[in-house]
């Protein structure tokens, strides 16, 4: 299973449990990179931006900090829980 992370952190840091309870669902996900980058691609669901609807496919922004395992991740501008990837997984 996969944990990376643009910075350091401990390694048992782990996202607020307030931000995770509302974060919304990211399934049938994939990791995009674009160079040092990664961002998640997939269908989201129980997002708060009106310009999402359940069901819309997404590309997050660059996510800072990921846990496969854990089933989170972090950008700039949130959390996402992790559903079920994309078949082919991650890298």
């Amino acid at each position: 299973m996969t944990r990376r992370s643009r910075y350091p952190l401990d390694d048992d840091w782990r996202p607020p449990a307030g931000m995770m309870s509302s974060a919304p669902i990211i399934e049938d996900y994939e990791i995009v990179t674009e160079g040092e980058d990664w961002h998640i691609r997939g269908i989201l669901f129980g997002g708060a931006d009106p310009r999402f609807k359940d069901g819309a496919q997404i590309t997050t922004g660059v996510i800072q900090a990921y846990d496969e395992a854990e089933g989170w991740a972090i950008s700039y501008n949130g959390g996402y829980r992790l559903g079920a990837p994309r078949q082919g997984g991650c890298p």
